[in-house]
Order: structure tokens, then sequence, then C-alpha cells
């Protein structure tokens, strides 16, 4: 979150920081006003996003198709048509 304080502005920053934030100075500008231009400063301050806890309750299900018969006749199937395998 930015915010813009007018200069001095220790007694603010003091008063976040007591409320446990950590505030970092971002750039020091102007603020124009009716008639006069205000020194102020930009600061930045960090505010941790709320997380939403994923449960670990799901169950991946087996599947029967992938077999060790099956994963050894395709290999033997890609080794023949390589020329590497057995020739029937």
């Amino acid at each position: 979150m930015r915010c813009q304080f007018l200069v001095p502005c220790e007694t603010v920053l003091d008063k976040i920081r007591e409320l446990g934030f950590d505030p970092t100075l971002v750039s020091y500008g102007l603020r124009f006003h009716n008639n006069a231009a205000v020194p102020c400063g930009t600061y930045e301050i960090y505010i941790e996003p709320e997380r939403q806890e994923i449960p670990q309750d799901r169950v991946i299900p087996r599947d029967e198709s992938a077999t060790r018969e099956k994963a050894g006749y395709e290999a033997e199937q890609v080794m023949r048509y390589l020329g590497m395998g057995p020739k029937r």
C-alpha cells in the first residue's frame, strides 16, 4: 500500500511502526494545493496477504490400464521400430 504524508511526517511514521508495519520511503515530491506546492513523502507499506489453507485430502486413483505388461510391450515396439530389438 502506498501512502503520501506531508513533511514533517516522523510522528505519523512512528505510529505506523508501533502498529507493527515497516514503512519504506519510495520518493519525496510535491503535493499541489490551491496556491502552493507542499513537500510530501511517498511511503510503501507491505501488508501480508491472507492465505487460503488448501487441504491435502485428495486421493490419486490408480489406473489399471498402466500395467508393467503394457509398458514392456510398448518399449519392445519402440525398440523394434528403431531397429534395436528382435525382429519377428
